[in-house]
């Protein structure tokens, strides 16, 4: 009797200690089956997104931005940090489309448009790359612009290219014969100084009104604008004469409000009777102008209710802070938050992040979030809430595989957890909207149960790379499939031949879809531009250093991408031109240099007794 009594007890041991082992053994399959990965959320309506987002356990939660896009309409999702299919292990960031970036309207073209005019328009609107190209006609007078590529979907970051004309020749004229006029050269200029300097060149000046304009820099009478080319002796050479500022435009110089505050700004804006409009393509980051003050706006010559458009400084690189997944795992609270707070975020307490933990003392840190953060920003944290007993624990059984979606989350409800769809996916075995899987086994009561769900059957199409292959390939692919040819851009390669695909969108795409592509134009020629001898540019004398060099940079020197401007002490007058070197030579020839040329203008800044 008494051994059978010992044998009980021994049993009763050995089933308790059993059970215990199984509450930790599904404890520990719990924790090492939370596996999420992201969703492809690319091109779909932000509704979805945030459906999706709040079902995630809070540990994964979603940073989502808004930015004004080229290519996608409002609402639409155009980005995410962790690609689908790949394991969640922080937060992830999303950007939605506020809506799509207005284009850059083209300036009209007509027979007197010049090159002045056209360098006005693209410094008003910001346009980053533009290229004035000398072209031979025998129907547009030189000077005067031909045609201006693109016609439209101009942007900031648009290559444009203008050519402008250099006037007719003849077959049988003789080089020697020919008389080149660089542009700009005489601007700034009286007439009587333009006249001789032509007349010695062998042109015949000939004023036209209909070129005088207008001008802010250009002295009232002096020549504003003149052609420029190739020329025969005895040609006639136009030129327009400076009306002076008009008082009826408002004039920005470049730079002009550059390191004002963006409060301030909008002030002076408004002051000027212009319409201040944040270009969010034009922030940028700076080691010099402070975070959220003006790092570039528009300049030149506007009209009253006109859009005035500016940008803001990103602040240094290095002020964003980056936490490394499960980097602080473990600590105390007040260890946490003392190093949180030393790195300059705002911690807190997020007790839908509390967990369970059989390594992890209760109390300490069991998760906070990780990426990227912006000065002040809050990070969150949860605690550890201890190992988990028994009595702790859920049986969540299989059965629900198959099942609509609603079915397993009134069951987990049922059972006091929570639940998040990790994933939607598509598959031939299971009906859309369908429980594809989820975890099972025991966990503690409240732990997030993930599943996947199903899109129903794949009837997409694998688009794979066309690259190399031709043009007439991928559209004959393109049509074959069901799908449409999206948008064509043109690009340089040096390595693909002209007319052959550079790329195209690839992937899993529904039969409708558009996919863009990229066609290759050959190799980039290098462009070039001409560079004159310092007697040979306009007379800045009176001016400060920085108009001087805001009206070389904005003018001749504005398509030339290694330009220093220094401050030197001279006799000479403030704002004028002591010297210029090209590759380090001050005495370089007059002539055409690439854009990328190495080139110091110096300046008087300060008188020398």
């Amino acid at each position: 009797m008494e051994n059978n009594k010992r044998f009980n007890i021994l049993t009763i041991m050995l089933l308790i200690l059993t059970l215990c082992v199984d509450g930790l053994l599904g404890y520990r399959f719990y924790t090492d089956s939370k596996k999420v990965e992201a969703t492809d959320f690319i091109g779909h309506n932000a509704n979805e997104l945030y459906e999706w987002c709040s079902s995630l356990n809070p540990k994964y939660a979603c940073k989502i931005t808004y930015e004004e896009t080229k290519e996608y309409e409002k609402d639409k999702v155009f980005y995410q940090s962790v690609a689908a299919g790949e394991q969640l292990k922080g937060e992830i960031a999303f950007k939605v489309s506020s809506g799509l970036i207005e284009s850059i309207g083209r300036p009209m073209i007509d027979q007197n448009t010049t090159r002045l005019e056209i360098e006005k328009w693209a410094s008003k609107n910001g346009l980053k790359e533009v290229s004035y190209i000398e072209e031979e006609s025998s129907t547009v007078e030189k000077g005067i612009v031909i045609r201006f590529e693109p016609l439209d979907n101009i942007y900031t970051d648009t290559p444009v290219k203008v050519y402008i004309s250099s006037g007719s020749k003849s077959e049988d004229s003789k080089t020697e014969d020919t008389i080149t006029v660089e542009y700009g050269k005489y601007t700034g200029k009286s007439v009587s100084e333009f006249e001789k300097a032509v007349k010695e060149l062998g042109l015949v000046p000939s004023h036209n009104t209909e070129r005088d304009s207008h001008s802010s820099t250009v002295k009232e009478g002096n020549v504003v604008w003149h052609g420029s080319g190739t020329y025969e002796k005895n040609e006639k050479i136009s030129y327009g004469i400076s009306k002076g500022i008009n008082e009826n435009e408002i004039v920005v110089l470049a730079g002009q409000y550059i390191g004002l505050s963006e409060e301030n700004f909008i002030a002076k804006a408004k002051e000027l009777k212009l319409k201040p409009n944040h270009k969010t393509e034009r922030d940028d980051y700076s080691d010099e102008i402070e975070k959220g003050k003006i790092i570039w706006h528009g300049s030149g010559t506007y009209e009253e209710n006109e859009t005035f458009n500016y940008g803001l400084s990103l602040g240094k690189k290095g002020d964003t802070i980056e936490i490394e997944p499960g980097a602080y795992i473990g600590k105390t609270v007040e260890e946490f938050e003392t190093i949180t707070k030393d790195l300059k975020l705002k911690p807190y307490h997020d007790s839908d992040c509390d967990e369970y933990s059989d390594t992890i003392a209760k109390g300490k840190i069991v998760w906070h979030g990780s990426g990227s953060y912006d000065v002040d920003e809050s990070i969150r944290y949860g605690l550890s809430l201890g190992k988990a007993s028994a009595e702790d624990m859920v049986e969540v059984e299989s059965g629900y595989v198959g099942k609509p979606e609603e079915d397993l989350i009134d069951y987990l409800s049922d059972l006091g957890m929570k639940y998040s769809r990790s994933s939607q996916e598509y598959s031939n075995d299971y009906p859309a909207g369908t429980v594809i899987s989820y975890d099972t086994g025991k966990y503690p009561k409240g732990t997030v149960i993930y599943y996947k769900t199903s899109l129903g059957k794949d009837n997409r199409i694998n688009v794979t790379s066309y690259a190399g292959k031709t043009e007439s390939e991928l559209l004959t692919y393109l049509e074959n499939n069901g799908l449409k040819a999206g948008k064509r851009t043109e690009t340089y390669s040096s390595t693909v031949a002209s007319g052959s695909i550079v790329s195209n969108d690839t992937g899993y795409f529904s039969k409708g879809s558009s996919i863009d592509y990229k066609v290759s134009i050959g190799p980039q020629q290098e462009e070039t531009a001409t560079i004159l001898r310092p007697q040979y540019y306009m007379d800045y004398t009176g001016n400060d250093f920085e108009t001087t060099k805001n009206n070389l940079k904005n003018g001749p020197f504005s398509v030339f991408t290694n330009v220093e401007y220094v401050k030197v002490k001279s006799s000479m007058s403030k704002g004028q031109i002591t010297k210029i070197t090209v590759n380090g030579d001050e005495g370089y020839s007059q002539g055409k240099y690439p854009l990328s040329t190495p080139i110091k203008i110096y300046i008087v800044n300060e008188i020398e007794n």
